[in-house]
C-alpha cells in the first residue's frame, strides 16, 4: 500500500528478500517429525510472517465416511492444499485413523487420513515449509493488487547497500515480546530471539550459537554451568535438552531476586486465568 501511495507502479530491479540474520538449520535437533506439521514448531527462518503458520478450518460433518471440506484462511490461500479426509468416528481417529500431513519444499500441503465427524468447524493451525516461498508468492499478489509490475525478480540473499528506505516497520520493545512469549508460551517468539542472540553475540543466527550466547548470559548474570546440562533451542521443544531441576530453581531463585522480576512474574501465565493454563486449576 505504501508504495502505491508513493505513486510507484513499476519496479525495474530485484526484490531482495534479505537472509542473512538466520541460518539453517531451520528446525533445532530434537525436534520431532510429528510436531512439524502444527503451527508450534514452525521452521525458525530469516523470513517469516504470522510466525510462518496459516490457519485452515475443517468443515463440520456429521455424516462418517464422508469426506471432509476444508477452507483455507487468508494466508493460507499461498498454499496449494490436497485435502483427501475423511470423517471418522471419535474412537476410530483417536486409535485407528488418524490426520495425515506432509508439505514439501514447494508449499503443497497434502491432508489426508481421519478427522472426528464434529456438529462445529475445527480450526487449525499448520506450519508452513518454505515460508520464504510463500512471502514471495503473498508479495507478488500484493504488487498485483496494486497495479505494480515487477519488471525483475525475487531473490534472496543480502540486502544491497545504499539503497534509499521507503518505508520500514519496527517490532514492539523486548519487554513485550517477552512478555507475549512468556503468558502465551510462544514456541517461535523463543526460537527467533535465540537465534537473534546468536546473530548479535557471534554473528551467526543458528541455533547452535543462539545456545553458546544464552549460556554465556546464564553463566554470567545467574551463575549456572553448563558443564552436565544440555541445551539445543529455546523453546524446549527438543527432546535432547537435558536442564536438572536444580538448575531450573537456580535460575528461578536468580530471576526473584533481579530488578525487573515484577515484570517477569506479571508476564507469567495465571492457572484458571490465561494464557495456555487457563484452563487447569481454575474454575472453568
Amino acid at each position: 500500500a505504501m508504495l502505491k501511495q508513493r505513486g510507484i507502479k513499476q519496479i525495474a530491479g530485484n526484490i531482495v528478500f534479505d537472509t542473512s540474520q538466520f541460518q539453517p538449520p531451520n528446525y533445532a535437533p530434537g525436534w520431532t517429525i510429528n510436531d512439524m506439521n502444527w503451527s508450534y514448531s514452525a521452521p525458525i527462518t530469516a523470513v517469516t510472517l504470522n510466525e510462518n503458520a496459516v490457519t485452515i478450518s475443517f468443515l463440520a460433518n456429521h455424516t462418517v465416511g464422508s469426506s471432509i471440506k476444508v477452507m483455507p484462511g487468508p494466508y493460507a490461500k499461498f498454499i496449494s492444499i490436497i485435502p483427501e479426509i475423511r470423517a471418522a468416528s471419535q474412537q476410530e481417529a483417536n486409535g485407528q485413523c488418524q490426520l495425515n500431513m506432509r508439505m514439501d519444499q514447494q508449499n503443497h500441503f497434502y491432508l489426508g487420513g481421519c478427522w472426528p465427524a464434529l456438529k462445529d468447524n475445527s480450526v487449525l493451525q499448520f506450519a508452513v515449509a518454505n515460508p520464504t516461498l510463500w512471502v514471495e508468492n503473498i508479495t507478488q499478489h500484493l504488487l498485483t493488487a496494486d497495479g505494480i509490475a515487477l519488471e525483475g525478480h525475487m531473490v534472496t540473499g543480502n540486502m544491497p547497500a545504499g539503497l534509499t528506505v521507503i518505508a520500514d516497520h519496527a517490532s514492539q520493545p523486548l519487554s513485550v515480546l517477552i512478555g507475549h512469549m512468556l503468558k502465551v508460551s510462544d514456541n517461535f517468539y523463543a526460537d527467533c530471539l535465540l537465534k537473534t542472540l546468536g546473530a548479535v553475540y557471534y554473528r551467526h543466527g543458528d541455533f547452535q550459537n543462539g545456545v553458546r550466547a544464552l549460556q554465556t548470559i546464564l553463566s554470567s548474570h545467574a551463575h549456572l554451568t553448563f558443564d552436565q546440562h544440555i541445551m539445543f533451542d529455546g523453546s524446549g521443544q527438543s527432546y535432547y535438552n537435558f536442564i536438572s531441576p536444580q538448575q531450573m530453581v537456580k535460575l528461578l531463585y536468580q530471576i526473584s531476586t533481579a530488578p525487573f522480576f515484577k515484570v517477569f512474574y506479571h508476564d507469567l501465565a495465571i492457572s484458571g486465568v490465561d494464557g495456555t493454563i487457563r484452563y487447569r486449576m481454575g474454575s472453568k
